[in-house]
C-alpha cells in the first residue's frame, strides 16, 4: 500500500463543501468548522493517504479526528484565555519583516548543517519520517538517529544564537510558529510569557512551499520557548510549608523535543511562575501519523510521590516520551498524579519510562508496562533529597563536546567487560535519568539522590566515558572533574570494503557479521557506503564472521572467517559463482509452484530471510555456490522441507533431482458455545522436560514450534502442516487461550475439535513482611506454555488477572516487568518440577495471596 506522493489542491477545493458541513455539525461553529477544514487541508498535504484508499472516507475521518480534538480542547483553552491578559495591537509591518527573515535564516542553517545531521533532520522534519523508519533507510541504530535529532537542533540553536546574539532575542520571535495546528491545543498560559513575546498564533501558520520546514520550526521554536520560560514550576511545592496549597496539573501536558540540560528546564523563580505551574504546557509538533489514525485508547500510569516519612510530594513532575513528544503531569496535593501515555493499537503494550523531578529532591527514572486502556499503578515512590551536579564533557584534546548525552550509573551497576561498554555502551545506562551538555560542554543534573554514583557520556562517533564513584551528598552542589571521551582505537573497530569479480567497488550491499567469544555471541549487520567501504565498531574481543550475498543472486558469496578487531583492510569480493542446479519435483512427477532454494550456514550464522536464494533458470532452480561449508534448503509449499549436506565449496555436485513429499497434516476445528469461531490463531507448541528451560524469569514446560502457525476460518476449521507431536495454542478475541494436546500431525484423519471458553480469573492481594499493602508490587504469572506475563498490584495492594487458560498456574512475585520487546532464556540441567501456586477453573475465580520477600 503505497503512500501518494502529493494531493493536489484542485482536489481538495472539490471536496470542499461537504467537509466544511461535516465539520459544521460536529461543531455547530462556522468559524471552528473552517479551521478544522484547514487542518484537514494541511495533513492530507503533509500525510496523504495510500495511494488505493479512497480519498473521501479518508478526509472523513481526519476531520472527525480534528473536531473531536477540537471539542475536548474547548474548556481547556477557555479557562485560560479567561486568565491570559488582552492581546495587543497587531504586529507592526517590521515585525512581519522579522519573522520572514528568520524563517529563511532558520531554512539557510539547516542546508549548512553537516552530515549526517542535515539528512537526519530532513527526513525527519522535511519528510516525515518516524527515528524507526530512519534507522531503517539509514542503517544505523535508532538511538543513534534519535542523537542525531537532538545534536542537529542543538546545532540549529547554536548558529541561531550566534547569529541573534541570544536565545531570547531570536525565541521571541519564533514563538508563533510553537503553537500547534489544533487552536484547542494552544494552552501555553500568557501569564507564564514574557511581556514583550509574540502572541501565540492559532490555526494553520505555514502554507505553501516553506509548510515542511515549518516542522522543523515548530521543534526548535517549542525547545527554546521552553528554555526562555521554563516549565510549570517544579520549586513552587518546595518554597512553601509542606502543608500548604500546591496547584495540581490536569494530565497529559505534550512539549515538542525537550532535550535541552535539566537546569534548562528548571523553573524560573519570577512572579508568574506559581500562575504558571497551574497550566500545562503543550507546544506540539506537525500532526503524526497516530493523530491522524482512529482513535486508540491510551494506556494510563498512576504514582503517588512521598517523602521518607510518608508524606506526599506535591509539585512533581512525571515525564515520558512517545514519538518525539514528551507528555507530562504534575502531582496534586495528595501527591499522586496520573499520566497518559500514548499508544498505536488496541491490543498494543509498550515499555514506558517515567521520569519523575522537583526541585531540591533526586530525579527518578521508573520503567513499567503500560497497555490500552488500563490503569498501572506504580504505588508510593519515595523521593528523597538531591544534590545538584555539574559538570563538563571534553574531547581527547580538550575541547567541549556539545549535545553529549550524560546519564547517572549508580555504584551497583558493574562495569564488566570495559572494553565492551565503552564501545557500545549497555541497556543499563537507560535505568536512570540523562541530560544532554550544552555548547560549552556543560552538564547539570538538578536532583541527584544520597549514595555512590558515577556519570556516564557518550557522543556520537566516540567512545562511552564514565566518572570513578563519588558521594552525593544533597543538598550540597558537587563539581565532577571534566569528563573526557576518546575517539575509538584501531582494536575497536573493523573496517574494509565490497567489491565486485571485477574489482569494483559494491554501494548499498548488505555486510552480514557473525562473532562468538567464550562469554557472547551475535550478529550484525551493515551496508556498505558509495565507495564500497564499511566499518564496524565490535562488540566484544571475539573472533568476526563477515558474509556478502548478491542482492539478485547473481553471483558467488565473498566470505571471510576467524578476523580479528583492529582489521582494518578487510576485502570482501563477490565472484562469479560455480552454479548448482536443482530439478524440483513433487512425487507425483509435477513441479510445485512456489519452490524455494535457500544457501544454509550450518553453523546457524545465516541471516534469516536475508539468505542466499535460488533464482528460476530454464524450468528449473539454481543457485551460486557459496565460499564456506554450506546446507541447500529445498522448500515448497504443502511440502516437506528436504535438507541437502552440508558441503564444503567445491564439493557439492552441479545437479540434484529433487523429489517432495506432501506434508503430513493436521485438520481441526474451533468452536465456542455460540458456534464456529473464525479468525483464531493456532501456535503449535513443543514439549518440554520441567524444569530444563526457564524462558522470561519462569521455568516453562512447553514453547513455540517451528511449525507455521495457522488461522481459522470462517467456518471455524484451520489446518497445520508438518511433522511430530504439538500442544495447540488457541487464541482468540473474546476469549481465553485454550491449551489442548499433545496431537501427532499426520496421525489421524480425524479432525480435532477445540471448544474455547472465557476461561477463569485469579485475585488477590499482594503484601509486605510487615503485613503492609504492596500497591505497585509485580506479580508474575504462568501456565508453563511460555506466555507468562507481569502485571502490578493497584490499590490495597490488590491485583486480579481474568481470561486465563484452566489448569494449573504459577503466581509469584518479580522485581521486574516482563517487557514486550525483550525476553531472557536459560537452560538449566536441572529438571526439578514446576511448584505451581494455585488452580484455574473455567468461569471460577481462584484466590491466592502474594506474601513479598
Amino acid at each position: 500500500m503505497a503512500p501518494r506522493d502529493h494531493v493536489r489542491p484542485e482536489d481538495l477545493l472539490a471536496h470542499a463543501g461537504w467537509m466544511r458541513a461535516l465539520a459544521g455539525a460536529l461543531l455547530a461553529d462556522p468559524g471552528a468548522a473552517d479551521d478544522v477544514v484547514q487542518q484537514a487541508w494541511v495533513a492530507a498535504w503533509r500525510r496523504p493517504p495510500a495511494s488505493d484508499q479512497p480519498i473521501e472516507p479518508w478526509l472523513a475521518r481526519v476531520v472527525r479526528n480534528f473536531a473531536s480534538k477540537r471539542r475536548r480542547g474547548d474548556t481547556r483553552r477557555a479557562a485560560h484565555e479567561a486568565r491570559a491578559p488582552q492581546p495587543g495591537p497587531p504586529p507592526a509591518p517590521e515585525r512581519t519583516l522579522e519573522q520572514l527573515e528568520l524563517q529563511r535564516v532558520l531554512v539557510d542553517a539547516v542546508a549548512q548543517l553537516e552530515e549526517p545531521l542535515r539528512t537526519t533532520l530532513v527526513q525527519r522534519w522535511f519528510e516525515g519520517r518516524s527515528s524507526v523508519e530512519i534507522a531503517q533507510l539509514l542503517g544505523v541504530p535508532e538511538g543513534t538517529v534519535r542523537w542525531r535529532l537532538k545534536r542537529g537542533l542543538e546545532e540549529l540553536r547554536t548558529r541561531l544564537d550566534r547569529r541573534y546574539g541570544d536565545r531570547a532575542a531570536w525565541g521571541i520571535v519564533f514563538a508563533p510558529f510553537a503553537a500547534p495546528l489544533d487552536p484547542a491545543a494552544a494552552s501555553v498560559s500568557a501569564a507564564s510569557l514574557s511581556s514583550s513575546a509574540a502572541p501565540a498564533a492559532t490555526g494553520v501558520v505555514l502554507m505553501g512551499a516553506t509548510l515542511k520546514f515549518a516542522a522543523v520550526a515548530l521543534v526548535v521554536a517549542a525547545a527554546s520557548v521552553w528554555w526562555m520560560w521554563g516549565e510549570p514550576t517544579r520549586g513552587d511545592a518546595a518554597a512553601r510549608p509542606r502543608g500548604a496549597a500546591s496547584p495540581s496539573v490536569a494530565p497529559a501536558a505534550e512539549v515538542a523535543d525537550l532535550d535541552a540540560p535539566a537546569v534548562q528546564r528548571a523553573a524560573l523563580d519570577t512572579p508568574g511562575a506559581a500562575d504558571a505551574a497551574s497550566h500545562n504546557v503543550e507546544l506540539a509538533a506537525t500532526p503524526s501519523a497516530a493523530e491522524l489514525a482512529p482513535s486508540v485508547p491510551p494506556g494510563n500510569v498512576q504514582v503517588r510521590f512521598v517523602d521518607s516519612a510518608g508524606v506526599p510530594w506535591a509539585g512533581v513532575l512525571v515525564e515520558c516520551e512517545s514519538n518525539g513528544v514528551l507528555h507530562g503531569a504534575r502531582s496534586g496535593e495528595d501527591g499522586r498524579v496520573a499520566l497518559e501515555v500514548p499508544l498505536h493499537s488496541r491490543d498494543s503494550q509498550r515499555t514506558a519510562r517515567l521520569d519523575a523531578h522537583r526541585r531540591g529532591l533526586g530525579s527518578v527514572r521508573v520503567v513499567t508496562a503500560v497497555r490500552s486502556g488500563e490503569t498501572t499503578h506504580l504505588g508510593d515512590v519515595v523521593l528523597g533529597p538531591g544534590a545538584q551536579l555539574r559538570g563538563r564533557v571534553l574531547d581527547a584534546r580538550g575541547a567541549p563536546l556539545a549535545s553529549a548525552r550524560v546519564g547517572l550509573l549508580p555504584a551497583a551497576f558493574e562495569l564488566r567487560d570495559p572494553d565492551g561498554l565503552r564501545r557500545n555502551g549497555d541497556d543499563g545506562f537507560e535505568l536512570q535519568p540523562d541530560v544532554t551538555s550544552d555548547a560549552d560542554g556543560r552538564f547539570v543534573f538538578e536532583g541527584v539522590g544520597a549514595g555512590s554514583w558515577r556519570v556516564w557520556a557518550h557522543a556520537e562517533g566516540l567512545r562511552y566515558g564514565w566518572s570513578e564513584l563519588f558521594e552525593s551528598a544533597p543538598p550540597l552542589e558537587l563539581e565532577l572533574p571534566d569528563l573526557v571521551l576518546t575517539e575509538f582505537e584501531a582494536r575497536d573497530r573493523i573496517a574494509g570494503r565490497v567489491l565486485d569479480p571485477r574489482g569494483e567497488p559494491l554501494a548499498d550491499v548488505r555486510v552480514h557479521v557473525g562473532y562468538v567469544s567464550s562469554n557472547v555471541e551475535g550478529k550484525r549487520s551493515l551496508t556498505s557506503g558509495p565507495d564500497g567501504r564499511f566499518e564496524l565498531i565490535v562488540a566484544s574481543d571475539a573472533v568476526y564472521r563477515f558474509i556478502v550475498l548478491a542482492p539478485d543472486g547473481t553471483l558467488g558469496a565473498a566470505h571471510v572467517d576467524g578476523v580479528q578487531p583492529g582489521t582494518l583492510d578487510l576485502v570482501l569480493q563477490l565472484n562469479e559463482p560455480r552454479w548448482i542446479e536443482l530439478d524440483v519435483k513433487a512425487s507425483d512427477g509435477t513441479r510445485p509452484s512456489g519452490t524455494q532454494v535457500k544457501v544454509i550456514d550450518p553453523r546457524y550464522l545465516y541471516f534469516d530471510e536475508k539468505n542466499a536464494r535460488g533464482v528460476p533458470h530454464e524450468g528449473r532452480v539454481r543457485v551460486a555456490e557459496p565460499a564456506y561449508t554450506f546446507q541447500l534448503e529445498v522448500a515448497a509449499p504443502d511440502f516437506q522441507t528436504v535438507w541437502l549436506g552440508p558441503y564444503e565449496p567445491g564439493a557439492a555436485p552441479s545437479s540434484f533431482d529433487v523429489v517432495l513429499q506432501p506434508l503430513p497434516r493436521l485438520r481441526g476445528v474451533v468452536r465456542s458455545s455460540n458456534g464456529p469461531v473464525g479468525g483464531a490463531s493456532i501456535q503449535p507448541l513443543s514439549a518440554l522436560e520441567e524444569g530444563t528451560i526457564e524462558l522470561n524469569t519462569f521455568f516453562v514446560r512447553m514453547m513455540r514450534s517451528s511449525i507455521r502457525e495457522s488461522t481459522t476460518d470462517a467456518g471455524g476449521s484451520f489446518v497445520l502442516e508438518g511433522s511430530g507431536d504439538v500442544w495447540l495454542r488457541v487464541t482468540a478475541d473474546g476469549f481465553a487461550p485454550a491449551l489442548v494436546g499433545p496431537f501427532t500431525i499426520g496421525a489421524s484423519s480425524a479432525p480435532v475439535e477445540i471448544e474455547l471458553g472465557r476461561g477463569g480469573a485469579i485475585e488477590g492481594r499482594v503484601v509486605r513482611a510487615d503485613g503492609s499493602a504492596a500497591e505497585g508490587a509485580i506479580v508474575g504469572l504462568s501456565c508453563g506454555d511460555g506466555f507468562g506475563f507481569t502485571l502490578r498490584a493497584g490499590p490495597g495492594g490488590l491485583y486480579r488477572a481474568e481470561g486465563l487458560t484452566p489448569g494449573q498456574w504459577q503466581v509469584l512475585p518479580r522485581s521486574e516487568e516482563l517487557r514486550p520487546e525483550s525476553s531472557t532464556l536459560r537452560q538449566s540441567d536441572g529438571g526439578a518440577r514446576i511448584e505451581w501456586s494455585c488452580q484455574v477453573r473455567e468461569g471460577e475465580v481462584t484466590r491466592f495471596d502474594v506474601q513479598l520477600p
